[in-house]
């Protein structure tokens, strides 16, 4: 630890407070009650899930989430109070079937932690919507809400620890000249977004759940919540935000292979205290990552090809075989195949 700078020390204190943290939450969950989810219809609950996230093409790391926001959604839009006040073991159970979460993996504690955000953010949705926020609500308190339950289910710990070092990193490396002078006033926290999107490609929601949370805004403290979300919002779509992202997204491939090394394994904090075991384990990543690439391109292809068989059967279905019926007075059969079989075939002969 002594050769590395001021960030790197701070940076490995994190991971170590990160770790302690995770631990005793492992420790105390481990004594307590489990909700345990009867197995029937998780086969084709999982099988259904996976159709659903071939069908909107998300990044893998932001599938929990999205799962996560479609309950919500669904719960605010249809639910009461009293509904969304013990949504928690509901949630659970859907995200266990899908196979989002090992059976008997969430406490009976965190079910209650999670009745209370919904609830919490449910107040905030229709309060917002009386106020005539409609086109924000969704944003400001769905979104966030699936963010912040996710942190809950799976600790973030070094992930906040990551994020808190890239942008201490470059903070102090990116010459503030080539943005612009005078400083602006927001290039600190235009800096944090550009880092979150850069490196860890977290979407809005997730940014957005971060600054809330450094601003220690939460949906009860309605005022404060309404202005946070305001400047958040301003700062997505900043021109700031978008020009230090291109130069963090230049700048940023070996950070990105650190925090690769953090998701994947749970000793960076000691390998940083050896120089070579560092640099070893770094070019292992290197490798690793390389192996891993073409695994991620073969899936990207597997949901493209499913994808396109769905919405082209649709199509087959729902217009061309009508269609065929109504002026042929029967199926035209080669048309129709050559239409179904010829882009997902095509999409496979490429990446052959």
């Amino acid at each position: 630890m002594n050769n590395l700078n001021q960030h790197g020390q701070n940076f490995v204190s994190a991971l170590i407070a990160a770790k302690q943290h995770s631990l005793q939450r492992t420790a105390a969950e481990s004594s307590t009650q489990k909700v345990h989810v009867v197995g029937a219809g998780r086969t084709l609950t999982s099988a259904y899930e996976q159709l659903r996230n071939a069908a909107e093409n998300t990044e893998e790391h932001l599938l929990l989430q999205r799962a996560i926001r479609r309950f919500y959604k669904r719960l605010f839009i249809a639910g009461s109070q009293n509904d969304i006040g013990t949504s928690g073991e509901e949630l659970v159970t859907e995200l266990t079937l899908a196979g989002y979460l090992p059976n008997d993996s969430i406490s009976t504690d965190l079910i209650r932690l999670l009745n209370e955000k919904a609830a919490e953010y449910y107040s905030a949705y229709t309060l917002l919507h009386e106020m005539g926020r409609h086109y924000s609500v969704d944003s400001w308190t769905i979104a966030v809400l699936a963010v912040e339950a996710e942190a809950l289910i799976n600790d973030q710990g070094t992930r906040d620890s990551f994020i808190q070092f890239a942008f201490e990193n470059f903070r102090s490396s990116i010459d503030t000249k080539t943005i612009g002078e005078p400083v602006p006033a927001d290039y600190e926290l235009s800096l944090y977004v550009a880092v979150h999107r850069a490196l860890l490609k977290s979407d809005d929601a997730t940014i957005r759940w971060a600054f809330l949370r450094r601003f220690q805004q939460t949906p009860s403290q309605l005022t404060g919540y309404v202005q946070a979300n305001e400047k958040v919002d301003e700062l997505l779509n900043s021109k700031l935000s978008e020009k230090l992202f291109r130069i963090i997204n230049r700048q940023g491939a070996a950070l990105r292979i650190v925090w690769r090394m953090v998701d994947d394994r749970d000793n960076v904090d000691e390998l940083l205290a050896s120089r070579d075991k560092f640099l070893s384990a770094y070019e292992s990543q290197i490798n690793s990552e390389y192996e891993q690439i073409n695994a991620r391109i073969n899936r990207g292809v597997v949901k493209s090809v499913i994808f396109l068989i769905i919405t082209k059967f649709i199509i087959g279905l729902a217009i061309e075989v009508p269609y065929d019926y109504l002026v042929y007075g029967m199926i035209v059969w080669l048309p129709l195949i050559v239409n179904l079989l010829a882009p997902p075939v095509y999409m496979i002969l490429l990446r052959l």
